[in-house]
């Protein structure tokens, strides 16, 4: 029996990257003898194309595995999947959170919510074994006006159980993460103990019944075992990226990890982390193993619209304290901010641009707000009525929900103009100094009703419009990429 998953990455700054998740569940059904094939959607593809290379595929069973901002992509390729009358399996986090919006599609019959090794394998044998699909845990199943909605098995405790990802499954060589950061990509662990209101934590958390255990470890030893594996794979890999939602949050794991890590890998590693965990202590483990980036939440620097919008409950005292220790111990310090929160004003977008002027990160990575089904995020866009563009497929394309409080040509200025304004701000600062009537003079002007944002938007080409651009000549791209760090080198 042979599963080909169907992964798309088609937007303006997520294509041609590796999906861990996928990776394991092709690991997971190879050990079971199964077949597996990719079919990875990282341009915009004709119905003609898509069907010429399912069939060349000849799969027995079609996975697709999708988050909210695929939707739109996925809801037409399982049309054209219906067509062909080959079976077809949804999983992934927005069939998670959004389960009865999935089975409302007419291509849509069957998902997977939440973990899916054990799942995909089970559903896989009983269609080997023509048996029924309708009891298999995590498993929903739409079949002649009814939904047969199973709850999902408990979590997956032991993560050293797991198989390695089947990194060739993506061709990872040719990946961004492996042409132009010559990184390994990996995750330490499972879960996350936060409940941001614009993340799925919470809601996913309260699937299981061993909910108590939802932030998990690989063992430091099984998963620098995985890492060396990886790096003998693909030796000119320079760099070690964890995508876990936090690295140091366990204390105890993580010093036992800094340890080995040094010893056993040697090279930099960059990853996540929220301000609350940075302090001395960590900066100088964090250091001392190789870390060498972290990527931090300020989110916003209204702290009403943190705490009160996003439950995010760090002051701005504390995000400028964690950006400055790492800073002392020579860590690179990134920052994300979201754009365009249910609260959000224009005053309160210089306040997110100038905290992060004041904490200056080597990168700021912006997004619009969208609100993922089943957060409260998304509760509070409906309670206040709002609009929720369809159709994006990522966070940096245009903004998703139209709020009351802030005009959209104005949320596309100051997403546009992040970076000028930020540095408009450190350099102001140098000039007046304490000379506060000075910079509330700009603040006026650049939210004043009068300001010609749209012609700003209209005229605009910076940083972000050039790496799309050259993001479509990828052999260009990586090449003046390489030259660029040859030159700063």
């Amino acid at each position: 029996m042979k599963v080909t998953f169907v992964y798309t990455d088609c937007g303006l700054f997520n294509q041609n990257n590796f999906n861990r998740g996928v990776a394991i569940l092709s690991a997971c059904l190879k050990q079971k003898g199964y077949q597996v094939g990719l079919l990875k959607i990282s341009k915009p593809i004709t119905k003609k194309e898509f069907i010429r290379l399912i069939e060349k595929e000849r799969p027995d069973l079609i996975a697709f595995s999708f988050i909210s901002t695929m939707f739109t992509q996925i809801k037409k390729f399982s049309l054209w999947v219906k067509e062909l009358g080959i079976p077809a399996l949804h999983g992934g986090m927005h069939p998670t959170v959004a389960p009865e919006d999935c089975l409302a599609e007419e291509g849509i019959n069957v998902i997977c919510r939440g973990e899916g090794e054990g799942a995909i394998v089970d559903f896989c044998a009983a269609m080997e074994a023509k048996s029924d699909l309708k009891t298999i845990p995590n498993i929903w199943v739409k079949e002649e006006g009814r939904i047969y909605r199973n709850p999902c098995r408990a979590l997956i405790e032991n993560l050293d159980s797991l198989p390695y990802p089947d990194y060739e499954l993506f061709e990872y060589d040719i990946l961004e993460e492996s042409l132009l950061h010559r990184a390994l990509v990996t995750q330490a662990s499972r879960g996350c103990l936060y409940s941001c209101t614009y993340c799925c934590n919470a809601l996913v958390r309260s699937l299981y019944s061993n909910k108590e255990k939802f932030l998990r470890h690989y063992s430091v030893d099984r998963l620098l075992e995985e890492v060396e594996w990886g790096l003998k794979k693909y030796p000119f890999l320079k760099e070690v990226r964890f995508y876990d939602d936090t690295l140091a949050q366990d204390k105890d794991w993580f010093s036992e990890f800094a340890l080995k890590y040094k010893n056993r890998i040697g090279l930099p590693y960059s990853g996540n982390e929220r301000v609350e965990n940075i302090d001395l202590e960590t900066a100088s483990r964090l250091k001392a193993s190789g870390c060498v980036s972290l990527d931090l939440g300020i989110e916003s620097g209204n702290s009403m619209i943190r705490e009160r919008y996003m439950n995010r409950w760090m002051s701005n005292e504390k995000i400028i304290d964690g950006f400055s220790i790492l800073k002392q111990y020579g860590i690179r310090a990134n920052s994300f901010n979201v754009l365009g929160m249910v609260g959000e004003t224009p005053q309160s977008i210089l306040e997110t641009v100038r905290l992060n002027a004041l904490v200056n990160p080597l990168v700021v990575f912006n997004a619009y707000f969208y609100p993922f089904k089943g957060t409260r995020a998304y509760e509070m866009v409906q309670e206040k009525k709002y609009r929720i563009r369809e159709g994006p497929s990522s966070f940096f394309e245009k903004p998703i929900v139209i709020i009351d409080t802030i005009q959209e040509r104005q949320l596309v200025f100051f997403y546009k103009y992040f970076y000028f304004l930020m540095g408009l701000y450190a350099r102001l600062w140098k000039v007046f100094k304490n000379e506060g009537n000075k910079i509330r003079a700009i603040d006026k002007i650049v939210t004043s009703r009068y300001f010609p944002y749209s012609i700003f938007n209209f005229f605009h080409f910076g940083k972000e419009d050039l790496l799309v651009l050259l993001r479509r000549h990828y052999k260009v791209y990586l090449f003046l990429r390489r030259l660029y760090r040859g030159i700063k080198r």
